[in-house]
């Protein structure tokens, strides 16, 4: 997926949410205002997911963005219809009129057919003209989820944070994990716990692997590590689409990542902006920056003073905004790691995508954190073509 279409889709699932929310006309549909944005990076990707904590269920949006031909607008009918199997509810959200034909009326004639008696499928239209300036007055509810969906849904797990969850796996660690998953691609079953990860754990306990400083990392050995360091490691490389969840086999994103590394070398520019790319477009780290970017526009200046502080407050602003997972009653805000925000910022600065101030520190108390854009924005518009 391109930013360009990450970046509209999230505006579209905001807004779309906002109205739930705030219960306008009949957008509320069948839904609670207990509603946020999850994560879902299984297969099939939607573009954005839901989650209703009254309900319990969620709605899972294929996002369709303008100047494609009608018959592409099509095949997001299809791929909405495919997210039914791991979601309650799916919706369709595509530009309103589509080489001067009402393309997302003619969808929503065809959803409310017969053979489609039972309405879990919603259709929201755009004017692709206003909708990256004012949303909430671009989308248009064509076709409701007017029906509680209830038996067996088979589901994959969705994330309470809609970006790759991230904890410390340096850009050294993901080339030897997924070379070791590569060299055991032979065998069956699930590799990744069978063979690559205890080889991988065996090498962090020796101090094999090594840290974003180049310096060995040593961790010690004992089940409750071994088992919660398996999924940290796992989780990223997932999330990323460089390998598979079920068997932690590569992908072909996965393959490039670590052939880049290995004509290039891992300490090259070209391994580390393949990498960042993944995590900004895959990852929806870009989705998160830009987040972050509004909420500095209204941060006070007590959010500003320690970077505590300021992750603190912007992990508040996502829950205010219903954009991370409801928190659970009695969590403490403490920054630990209780917290969604984390490692991110960290994240970040080893990327490049942070202006630091001399070597090391990327906080200025009284502006927060800096995004370095040009990079960013070189990162996005380069092509890798490996």
């Amino acid at each position: 997926m391109g930013a360009n279409h990450d970046l509209l889709a999230d505006k579209a699932g905001r807004a779309i949410i906002s109205k739930i929310v705030n219960r306008v006309d009949d957008w509320g549909q069948i839904f609670s205002d207990n509603i946020n944005k999850a994560g879902d990076f299984g297969w099939p990707r939607p573009d954005y997911v839901c989650y209703d904590y009254d309900l319990d269920q969620s709605i899972a949006f294929e996002f369709k963005p303008p100047n494609h031909q009608k018959r592409e607008y099509l095949t997001g009918l299809g791929q909405t219809l495919s997210y039914l199997e791991k979601h309650h509810y799916s919706g369709l959200i595509l530009p309103t009129v589509v080489e001067g034909f009402e393309i997302a009326q003619h969808i929503s004639n065809i959803l409310s057919l017969d053979v489609f008696a039972r309405h879990h499928i919603a259709v929201i239209g755009y004017n692709e003209r206003t909708l990256e300036s004012d949303p909430l007055n671009s989308i248009q509810l064509l076709k409701s989820v007017a029906d509680e969906r209830t038996g067996e849904i088979v589901t994959n797990d969705l994330s309470q944070t809609y970006w790759c969850w991230w904890r410390d796996i340096s850009h050294y660690e993901i080339s030897t994990l997924l070379n070791i998953l590569d060299k055991h691609s032979d065998k069956t079953g699930d590799i990744y716990s069978q063979h690559a990860w205890p080889e991988f754990w065996a090498m962090m306990v020796a101090g094999q692997t090594r840290t974003w400083e180049g310096q060995g990392r040593r961790k010690t050995d004992n089940p409750r590590n071994r088992a919660s360091e398996k999924q940290n490691y796992k989780i990223p490389l997932f999330q990323l689409g460089l390998i598979e969840p079920s068997e932690g086999r590569l992908t072909v994103e996965g393959y490039k990542l670590i052939s880049v590394g290995k004509i290039y070398g891992l300490d090259s520019s070209l391994y580390l902006d393949y990498l960042t790319k993944l995590v900004l477009i895959e990852g929806k780290h870009l989705i998160l920056i830009q987040d972050l970017e509004e909420f500095k526009n209204i941060a006070a200046a007590p959010s500003l003073a320690s970077q505590d502080q300021f992750r603190i407050d912007f992990e508040q602003y996502l829950n205010d905004n219903n954009s991370i997972g409801r928190r659970k009653p009695g969590r403490t805000t403490t920054g630990n790691k209780v917290s969604y925000i984390r490692d991110e910022f960290k994240l970040w600065n080893k990327l490049g995508l942070l202006k630091t101030v001399g070597t090391r520190n990327y906080f200025v108390n009284g502006r927060g954190i800096e995004f370095n854009w040009s990079r960013i924005t070189e990162i996005l518009t380069k092509d890798f073509l490996y």
